[in-house]
């Protein structure tokens, strides 16, 4: 009886010894799939991690060497504002709140000045930088939203511009980048404009470098666009504003520009034979108020170096100066009171000659619509 309890008591123990083997085994093989798996995630986080580190500056090509990947001009197709830009009537963005996506709305400031939005209603916004309306929106949502964050993106700027006009191939406005200079400016009027003959080859520039000019706020600035373009001179290529005149005359104008107090400033065609006098009647003679007939100016050459012929007209009506010729491009001013300080001249007739040149712009391009227009055409 002994002998037989001994080996059932032996027989047990092998037995529990198994499974505890078989335990262990199992163990054992369930730990190491558990250290295999955390190796394989780390090694994933790691690979993912230099991915996003490894969008670079730099990109490897086949000869070892690294060529720079410049993102600055990712977005050189729109205006970029300056910091203090006041809005205008016409400025689109789009106004969005950080949390509220059916909040997100594209806004165009109407004509009034006014736009509106999500809980505010309307806001005179004109004169505003994009700072300020943030904050005023987000003041006035506070009343409703619990601490508001507002963002602010502007897409067009209808006050972000400057006039181009002349002998260029695109005149009108244009958009002002931050860091434009001259040459950008006339880049982006598509160039100065060349004759062609009939049958489109080249035949030529006709624009008169020599008499053009840029003013700012109504003062020329001193550019010679001449020493720019025909001989490389980059320190005439002078940084470009907001606001900003640039006219480039054709060398094939026939024009003289009779301006100041006159009765109607304009400019008229102007002949091999065409008089100061002639000029001063078709500007429908002086304000006979204000004039100053014994100091009229005809400024011939560039405005930036002008040459300035002080004639008293009271003198050649009766003969005892001579009546001149004007050429082509000369400008006829008459002014208020005595000039004494021909530097003076310049920044008193800019004004005029700016609001002539773009009348005279709109004009031609009315013309050329009206000859090409078919009332017939579908």
């Amino acid at each position: 009886m002994y002998v037989v309890r001994s080996r059932n008591l032996k027989r047990f123990n092998e037995d529990i010894k198994k499974q505890m083997m078989k335990l262990l085994r199992y163990s054992l093989i369930l730990i190491i799939f558990l250290i295999l798996s955390s190796c394989a995630a780390v090694q994933t986080e790691e690979s993912s991690a230099k991915k996003i580190t490894l969008q670079p500056a730099a990109q490897k090509v086949d000869n070892n060497k690294e060529t720079v990947i410049d993102n600055s001009t990712a977005v050189s197709d729109k205006s970029i504002v300056y910091d203090d830009y006041h809005i205008k009537p016409g400025d689109q963005m789009e106004i969005s709140v950080f949390g509220e996506p059916d909040m997100s709305k594209r806004i165009i400031v109407q004509p009034d000045g006014k736009l509106c939005y999500f809980l505010v209603g309307e806001i005179d916004v004109v004169g505003m930088t994009f700072s300020e309306l943030r904050q005023e929106i987000e003041k006035m949502l506070s009343k409703y939203i619990l601490s508001p964050s507002v963002t602010i993106i502007g897409e067009k700027y209808e006050g972000n511009y400057m006039t181009i006009l002349g002998s260029v191939r695109k005149p009108g406005r244009h958009s002002v980048f931050q860091t434009d200079r001259v040459i950008d400016a006339l880049s982006r009027a598509e160039g100065l404009r060349f004759a062609s003959t009939d049958d489109s080859s080249f035949s030529g520039e006709i624009s008169n470098l020599k008499m053009a000019y840029l003013s700012r706020d109504g003062k020329l600035m001193n550019v010679d666009f001449d020493k720019l373009i025909n001989s490389g001179d980059m320190s005439q290529n002078i940084s470009v504003q907001v606001g900003d005149f640039i006219y480039i005359p054709s060398s094939t104008t026939q024009k003289v520009f009779v301006l100041g107090e006159v009765n109607l400033s304009r400019s008229i065609p102007c002949s091999a034979t065409t008089t100061l006098l002639e000029a001063i009647t078709s500007a429908e003679g002086f304000n006979e108020k204000t004039a100053c007939k014994r100091s009229v100016c005809v400024i011939k050459g560039s405005l930036v170096k002008p040459e300035v012929i002080i004639l008293n007209f009271n003198k050649i009506v009766s003969g005892k100066e001579k009546n001149i010729v004007l050429d082509p491009g000369d400008i006829v001013y008459v002014p208020s009171t005595f000039v004494t300080d021909v530097e003076r001249i310049s920044a008193q007739i800019i004004p005029f000659l700016n609001s002539i040149i773009g009348a005279d712009n709109a004009l031609d391009i009315g013309q050329k619509r009206w000859k090409n227009f078919n009332p017939y055409r579908e």
